[in-house]
């Protein structure tokens, strides 16, 4: 049986390289996305025990790609409009959109995620779930729908995108890596179990055309500081955070204990990797180097 692509189903899929573990990138030829195969998308146990996602707390600041989406004049005004943020995280782009005025929704399969969104930051409306159990309990309609830095973890994206349009909402916002990158920041996190799939502005545009969804605008980061220090942070490893979670979780320190244990350490490490950062932004500006992430707002077309 010949491998068909996960995103359009072409059988026109090509190897870049095999992996481990038998596990191989593919890219079609049809659509251009690459993706892992075989794989499958890992339980809410991997999010809730990986290193990457365990604590909620440690950088609650706003990412790049909601910084875009607040920066758009259309979603600036949000006139009591009702929003569902999918792989909502620790809530705060919720909370954020709740102060302008949006009625917000959030799902997240990462329970400590959601609990931090409901004491942190008040998030009634915030649940554990996965897309297709909210749909089935939850069949209401939204006027804006946004899932940040989760295409990338689908080992189904057409399945996904079919079930973004039982909702019925009217604008998408997304955002993913961007493959095109000048630094690989993610290391072993741009492979499985983490990231099962690799987009381009390309391949992101024809997933959402092919489903009945018209991109209207793709922002593209340019290289800044954070992408510099993310890519040192990958490279220059001391190992004292990790040291200090094992230890932790063998005396059964609560998720809450350790990430008050390492926030200093970490946050202290970040300092320093973006004053470095900084200054090699300033000496890479000339060239335009791409940056991590691109971002995309759509409308599905009725």
């Amino acid at each position: 049986m010949k491998l068909r692509c996960i995103a359009c189903g072409s059988e026109y899929c090509g190897k870049i390289f095999d992996w481990r573990s038998g596990i191989s990138l593919y890219e079609c030829r049809e659509c251009e996305v690459q993706f892992f195969h075989p794989v499958k998308h890992p339980t809410s146990k991997y999010y809730e025990e990986s290193e990457t996602y365990i604590f909620p707390n440690i950088s609650p600041e706003l990412g790049w790609e909601h910084k875009q989406f607040f920066k758009d004049e259309f979603f600036t005004d949000p006139r009591g409009r009702r929003l569902l943020d999918i792989g909502c995280g620790n809530g705060k782009f919720l909370y954020e959109a709740s102060k302008i005025g949006y009625d917000v929704y959030g799902i997240d399969i990462n329970r400590n995620s959601v609990r931090y969104a409901h004491e942190k930051f008040g998030l009634k409306n915030v649940f554990c779930s996965t897309l297709e159990d909210y749909i089935k309990s939850n069949p209401g309609r939204f006027d804006v729908i946004t899932f940040f830095e989760v295409l990338e973890h689908l080992d189904n994206p057409k399945e996904f995108i079919d079930q973004v349009k039982m909702l019925e909402s009217k604008y998408i916002v997304l955002s993913v890596p961007n493959r095109d990158r000048t630094f690989d920041y993610l290391g072993e996190g741009d492979f499985p179990p983490n990231h099962l799939t690799r987009w381009s502005v390309s391949s992101v545009v024809k997933l959402l055309s092919r489903n009945g969804i018209g991109v209207q605008k793709i922002v593209i980061k340019p290289l800044r500081y954070d992408d510099i220090s993310n890519w040192l942070g990958q490279r220059i490893k001391f190992g004292i955070i990790t040291k200090r979670i094992a230890r932790a979780r063998e005396s059964c320190a609560t998720v809450d204990e350790i990430s008050q244990q390492i926030s200093s350490m970490f946050r202290l490490k970040k300092a320093i990797f973006d004053m470095i950062g900084f200054a090699l932004q300033i000496l890479f500006f000339p060239f335009k180097l791409k940056g991590s992430n691109m971002y995309i707002k759509a409308v599905v077309e009725r």
